[in-house]
């Protein structure tokens, strides 16, 4: 389990004891130690698993009546105990658990609360404000949840591994970021219907990470970036249209999606981030438009049968040709996708090869132009190659770092009588 700002927020408006004050009917409770009429639902005892959580209940002990205003999460250990297993509920990993339907006095639903437990379904009233971090985690026969549309805290990992979710509509008014709140439906295998509120304006890190049979999708207009590993490992995901107020396509940010074949920018894109694009087998075109002006080196890294990198012709920074991403002059290697040739020639006209624009080609020969001038650090990456062919007699510089694992024990060759100028290359 994680700390974060959605755990403290959740849990700053209730304060929590490590245990049921009474029941009632069934019922658990815990007494709010700072607004003392109230109370939170801490767990159960009927054998039936089916809890209605009244909105007042009546302590047997003192006769008062108490407002039901919340859900006790799990404790955590103190920061310098960070090793020690939290405190649970009387819902954690409960096995017997089945249904949950709780009042419109309720606000929050703290930590953890029913993480690991056998729910199948839960009735949240609208009036609630706040649910806290992986609430529902391993709620694997959680099938079912209505999100109150008044809800402004929307904690992590709320339904991390929630395997049998297979729709949700998710709330307008919820504040949102690109790291926060992070990983909502996390290895939700199974979720295949997804409404976006219009006002949301990210797809936060990892929100639908592991997404196996996410196959389509609407981004709500408001969207501006797509956070880190927002849809990685959404295999069965064809395509996305991206709106056109998107300027930033975060790290992984759609790795392994493996049923991509063709993707194309919208008009405002500005950065493609590192590894955004990771092991998207399939994908055979890119379509980079006009806006574009920052690609990371290793954005397609093994995207094995791309081929058709297409640049916009107003676009100011890159052009496209022979299958590469070059520079606007055509003068820099900026991506050169994996190649099935066991030899290939890089074109003449190009005078640098960018940092790690050679990626992953293993086993390969590289024949390299007469117009190169230079090589940046690292600009062979990955796995090993089997050779450069100079063309030149004069070296080209070479930014130190560049000879790594990729050019481990690879041969160099030269022009006659060259040998020597090369070999005072302090990089070879």
């Amino acid at each position: 389990m994680k700390k974060s700002i959605f755990t403290l927020l959740a849990l700053a408006s209730v304060t929590f004891v490590q245990a049921q004050d009474f029941e009632v009917d069934s019922i658990q409770y815990q007494i709010n130690t700072i607004k003392t009429n109230e109370v939170n639902v801490w767990g159960y005892t009927c054998k039936s698993g089916i809890v209605n959580v009244p909105s007042t209940v009546v302590n047997p002990s003192d006769k008062e009546t108490y407002t039901v205003t919340g859900v006790a999460g799990v404790v955590l250990p103190p920061d310098d105990e960070w090793w020690k297993d939290p405190t649970p509920n009387g819902f954690y990993a409960k096995t017997d658990l089945k249904t949950v339907t709780l009042p419109s006095t309720v606000k929050t639903i703290g930590y953890g609360a029913f993480q690991q437990s056998s729910l199948t379904g839960i009735e949240m009233p609208d009036e609630m404000d706040s649910i806290g971090s992986e609430v529902f985690v391993w709620c694997t026969n959680l099938a079912s949840v209505k999100m109150p549309k008044t809800l402004r805290v929307l904690g992590n990992e709320l339904f991390t591994n929630c395997t049998a979710l297979t729709s949700i509509s998710v709330p307008s008014g919820i504040t949102w970021s690109e790291y926060a709140p992070y990983g909502v439906f996390d290895r939700c295998s199974y979720l295949t219907d997804v409404t976006l509120p219009e006002d949301m304006t990210t797809v936060p890190k990892t929100f639908f990470q592991y997404c196996s049979f996410l196959s389509s999708i609407k981004l709500p207009n408001g969207i501006t970036s797509i956070g880190f590993q927002a849809f990685d490992g959404c295999l069965t995901l064809k395509s996305i249209e991206l709106p056109s107020g998107v300027t930033k396509i975060g790290n992984m940010a759609f790795q392994d999606c493996a049923s991509f074949t063709e993707f194309t920018c919208n008009e405002n894109l500005k950065t493609i981030n590192y590894l955004a694009f990771n092991q998207c087998y399939y994908l055979t075109k890119i379509n980079i438009s006009a806006s574009v002006d920052s690609i990371d080196s290793r954005a397609f890294d093994r995207c094995m049968l791309l081929t058709d990198i297409n640049v916009a012709s107003a676009n100011n920074k890159y052009t496209s040709d022979y299958g590469l991403l070059l520079s606007k002059d055509k003068k820099t290697l900026v991506v050169r996708p994996y190649s099935e040739n066991n030899v290939y020639t890089i074109p003449e006209g190009i005078e640098t090869l960018g940092a790690s624009s050679i990626y992953n080609q293993p086993g390969k020969v590289f024949i390299l132009p007469s117009s190169l001038k230079a090589i940046a650090t690292n600009a062979f990456y990955g796995d090993s190659i089997l050779s450069l062919h100079f063309k030149t007699a004069t070296p080209p510089t070479i930014e130190s770092g560049q000879f790594n694992y990729a050019l481990k024990g690879a041969v160099a060759c030269v022009p006659k009588g060259a040998a020597a100028a090369y070999k005072a290359v302090s990089a070879l």
